[in-house]
């Protein structure tokens, strides 16, 4: 009786340490995620202000640097919404990415960011970075029915000229990405798809026999395109 005694404070004991050593483990990893994701936002920031850095852009520079602690990325985000009012809608869409990525990287505010990067789309729906940084944002956060609403809002401020071009093939291969993610509309996402590999050598009458299989393919699944929504503010 005496042994099974020892024998069970033994194992209690060693149950004890296991838990505190898989509890310290665990606030390491913690300590790691935290100071990568700390890192990440720093390298991010540092990139888009590289960028605009290189652009020639002290404005943009100067903004960037104020940002570097919270309080001051939250006195730019007011300043930014400020400058935008004064200008014309191609520099205000600048500013607003800019704002999305202040509010990404130095206040982890995606959904902060979010709302920059739409009203920097709804200026200039041409503006690939902020297209770019709102797909990113929308898909890690399984909010594909905004993400697909944002690609036919663009598209749809898009003239013929515009076909081809980059933030239009982004456009049509989100919308595929969207669609291919659920069984009811792949065969939307199979449109998309065969649209976008045959435009480099299509020609007119091949591009509207693409687009009226698209068309079809929403009628039998309810797209819903017809009805283009505005960028949610």
């Amino acid at each position: 009786m005496h042994q099974v005694i020892i024998d069970s404070f033994k194992n209690k004991t060693i149950i004890y340490r296991m838990k505190e050593t898989l509890l310290v483990i665990a606030a390491a990893l913690c300590v790691l995620f935290i100071l990568f994701q700390l890192v990440k936002g720093f390298l991010l920031a540092r990139r888009f202000w590289k960028k605009h850095k290189s652009n020639g852009d002290p404005e943009l520079e100067e903004l960037f640097q104020k940002a570097e602690t919270p309080a001051g990325a939250r006195d730019v985000l007011r300043e930014i919404d400020g400058r935008a009012a004064q200008n014309g809608a191609l520099r205000r869409a600048v500013y607003y990415t800019a704002g999305g990525e202040i509010a990404l990287t130095r206040l982890k505010r995606p959904n902060v960011a979010i709302r920059y990067y739409s009203r920097a789309l709804r200026n200039n729906p041409k503006c690939e970075p902020a297209f770019d940084r709102l797909a990113e944002i929308l898909v890690a956060q399984r909010r594909y029915r905004r993400f697909k609403h944002t690609c036919w809002y663009l598209l749809s401020r898009m003239n013929d000229d515009d076909s081809g071009s980059s933030i239009w093939r982004k456009c049509w291969s989100g919308l595929a990405t969207v669609y291919a993610s659920f069984p009811k509309s792949t065969g939307r996402a199979d449109a998309i798809r065969k649209m976008l590999t045959a435009f480099a050598q299509a020609t007119d009458d091949d591009l509207d026999g693409l687009d009226d299989e698209i068309d079809d393919r929403c009628d039998e699944q309810g797209c819903g395109c017809d009805n283009l929504p505005r960028i949610a503010k």
